[in-house]
């Protein structure tokens, strides 16, 4: 925070040591000492701008952002023409994640001090988080014009350029800052960042080191190091990275979702005897933080084929309580513990998820406009139940619950909003930007011109209104409530809807979890099509030549497909009534299928099943369809996805043996014929083709960049060998998957 503007103009000599002092404890991280004389000049000097505004600064340094908005407001009101408080109130508004007013006062600060290098810089911070890329290069281009001794403005240039693409000036602009300043840990730190996109490995550990030098503590450096060492293959030193990140930040979630991503690595090691089942039962032993080191164990049992049952119910068991996440109404004094508006307890809950590229969103937009059913648009709250979210949420307390959540999901209220949406899982890069515009939200209606929006002031008075009408309320209550709220901003009566369709969309352990904690009676309903067509399909933009870094698209290939495969045996598929029904029944066989889902679901079969809208509009699919812009009637469209020949990215050979892994779904769904026989033969012909790359693996591997090591020494292929070989013990063993997903009732 700036701390300039400290004129002594009209100040006693008192008045101004005591500033002086207040601000020489201000500098050397005394926050208490310089607070409590800050406080003292207010008392006596209650419209003082210079100490009301280093008081709000303060504020602001301790994570108190609304306060510090608060204080420095005042110090403005007495003020208007001081820079260095529209700088530092335009700081405490981003941290709110309030990015357009927080843009507001770094340029009334720029109209009053036009050479102001760090507002420049401040401002193209707001710009990156608003998604508007130039505009941040050009104002921290314009710091650095000022200050071309500007460290941060370098370092904070190169992360913009980056993530527009232009890697090789990303690492000159970090150079930049380097050169400025050799020991600044964070420079070091976004230059092996970039340097990981362009697959300068060796380059990449060095600056990961070089950050940890000059700052010991840099738990992100730690972790990302570890990421490198999993892409070399060296997972013995990658795991210890991570835990050394959770040492220094026991719950810091990023470091066990990568050790999580690594076991499958591991286990390929136990595979080829390389290395011992109880190493890994060691690490997991040692983690702290439950119940991350249960769903980490929960993926090594799916992956040597023992029960999972009881070890998934021991990760919903260590979940914090719905009690402990209480929040109490403090406006509401006696009567019962919690008051329930009518209904909520009678509302069947059901979460949509996908299987690789199947159509999750058509299934959805059909669902929409059902009289009987309240769902909020697309993706949007697939994350709500995802780790820290309950947390962000209830962070003000129980009267500001609505305020923090339109904060979290602004898209909600107009899907042109580029912000961030609270993710799904871990590195769930689809929540980072521009969501409406990823679910073609912002493209609705007959014209394909009209954006989802809704009244946000509307909506937060009817969420206000809803909620206090409990004493306590709880994440998944609040939930509920949301729904309400939404449906009474639209016009509709919630007592009509006796069904909330949660888009949950993906199966993240954590966040499957939290969901069932809360509403364990809720149904799951899978939109599957046919496996290898799907996966594919899912991958197939990936595969693209244009990519230059070719590991990272097979890193984020395998991801994809191990994510695919692992979903084929999910303990909740047991514990929860569950069922999938197919896009090829919802789009060739229209009527009959929708009327089996009805029943399911428990409502009535409407005319509005057959019309693919979002809150009443014409929905034209998901814009990285090929389907985009037209309709989805199956007949119209020799094109369509569901018809297309597998072949793009796998070969003969990848398609036998994934068809072969595949098998037991495609058997129960229909896909295939079920030769059981025929089965075990191919089963016993593609083992030894596991232990080996595939087609796919080989072409991808050709493209490598020069500082990867071998194909088969990398982490990523490991990985996705350790999850191939681990299902086909499963079905080798036992024939099936014993947790697989049901078949939609007739």
């Amino acid at each position: 925070m700036d701390k300039k503007g400290l004129s002594s103009e009209h100040q006693t000599p008192t008045l101004q040591q005591a500033l002086n002092f207040a601000l020489q404890h201000h500098t050397t991280g005394d926050l208490q000492k310089a607070e409590a004389i800050y406080e003292q000049i207010i008392q006596t000097n209650p419209d003082h701008p210079i100490a009301l505004h280093l008081l709000g600064v303060i504020a602001h340094q301790k994570g108190e952002n609304d306060r510090a908005i608060d204080i420095i407001t005042k110090a403005l009101f007495i003020k208007p023409d001081f820079p260095e408080a529209h700088c530092n109130l335009g700081n405490a508004l981003k941290e709110s994640g309030k990015f357009e007013d927080a843009v507001i006062e770094y340029n009334k600060a720029i109209s009053i001090k036009p050479d102001f290098a760090e507002v420049y810089s401040n401002l193209g911070n707001a710009f990156v988080e608003l998604d508007r890329l130039n505009e941040a290069i050009v104002n921290y281009s314009k710091a650095i014009e000022i200050n071309p001794e500007y460290a941060e403005a370098h370092t904070n240039l190169g992360n913009a350029l980056k993530e527009l693409g232009n890697l090789d000036e990303a690492v000159i602009s970090h150079n930049r800052s380097i050169t400025i300043k050799p020991d600044f840990a964070e420079a070091h730190y976004n230059l092996g960042f970039a340097l990981q996109e362009l697959g300068w490995l060796d380059e990449v550990v060095a600056s990961y080191l070089k950050a940890i030098t000059n700052k010991p503590d840099y738990v992100e450096a730690h972790c990302n190091l570890g990421n490198a060492l999993h892409d070399l293959g060296e997972l013995d030193e990658a795991i210890a990275s991570y835990r050394k990140a959770i040492e220094l930040k026991p719950d810091y979630a990023e470091a066990f979702n990568n050790i999580r991503l690594s076991l499958p690595a591991l286990c390929y090691e136990i595979i080829t005897d390389d290395r011992d089942t109880s190493s890994i039962e060691k690490i997991i032993d040692t983690l702290p933080t439950p119940p991350e080191p249960d769903i980490i164990r929960l993926q090594l049992k799916s992956l040597t084929g023992e029960n999972i049952q009881e070890t998934w119910e021991y990760v919903v068991g260590h979940l914090p309580t719905p009690q402990s996440e209480t929040l109490q109404n403090n406006n509401k004094i006696g009567g019962p513990s919690v008051i329930v508006p009518e209904n909520y307890l009678e509302r069947r809950v059901v979460a949509l998820l996908h299987f690789g590229r199947s159509g999750s969103g058509y299934l959805h937009s059909l669902l929409d406009s059902h009289p009987s059913v309240s769902t909020l648009p697309g993706v949007y709250m697939s994350g709500f139940f995802g780790r820290q979210v309950w947390k962000q949420v209830s962070c003000g307390g129980f009267q500001e619950l609505p305020e923090q959540f339109s904060a979290l999901y602004k898209v909600l209220f107009d899907a042109r909003h580029p912000g961030k949406i609270p993710p799904a899982f871990i590195g769930d890069g689809y929540a980072s930007k521009s969501v409406g515009v990823k679910e073609g939200f912002v493209e609705m209606g007959p014209n394909r011109d009209t954006p989802l929006t809704l009244d946000r002031s509307q909506f937060l008075e009817n969420l206000g209104e809803i909620i206090n009408g409990f004493a306590t309320i709880n994440h998944g209550q609040f939930f509920e409530a949301i729904h309400h709220a939404y449906e009474k901003t639209l016009g509709n009566d919630f007592s009509d809807k006796k069904l909330i369709f949660y888009h949950l969309h993906k199966i993240d352990p954590y966040g499957m979890a939290n969901f069932v904690k809360y509403f364990p009676t809720a149904q799951l309903l899978m939109i599957i099509r046919n496996p290898v067509q799907s996966c594919e399909s899912w991958i197939r933009q990936l595969a693209s030549p244009e990519y230059e870094n070719a590991y990272k698209a097979y890193n984020d290939i395998v991801s994809r497909m191990n994510l695919m495969l692992l979903n084929l045996n999910f303990p909740a598929f047991r514990t929860q009534d569950c069922a999938a029904v197919r896009l090829e029944d919802i789009k060739i066989k229209p009527e009959a299928t929708m009327g089996r889902l009805c029943d399911y679901l428990g409502i009535k079969e409407t005319a509005s099943l057959y019309e693919s809208t979002m809150r009443g509009l014409k929905w034209w699919g998901d814009p990285s369809s090929r389907l985009f812009g037209r309709t989805h009637d199956t007949e119209s469209w020799e094109d369509d996805p569901i018809r297309a020949e597998t072949g793009f990215l796998f070969s003969p050979m990848d398609q036998f043996v994934l068809n072969t892994l595949f098998y037991p779904l495609s058997a129960r769904f229909g896909y295939v014929e079920q030769n059981d026989v025929q089965f075990r033969k191919d089963l016993r012909e593609i083992r030894p083709l596991l232990d080996k790359p595939l087609d796919f693996e080989k072409r991808l591997a050709e493209r490598f960049l020069p500082d990867y090591p071998d194909l088969q020494i990398t982490g990523v292929f490991k990985s996705f060998h350790a999850v191939l070989i681990g299902l086909w013990r499963i079905l080798d063993e036992q024939g099936t998957y014993p947790y697989m997903i049901k078949v939609l009732p007739e």
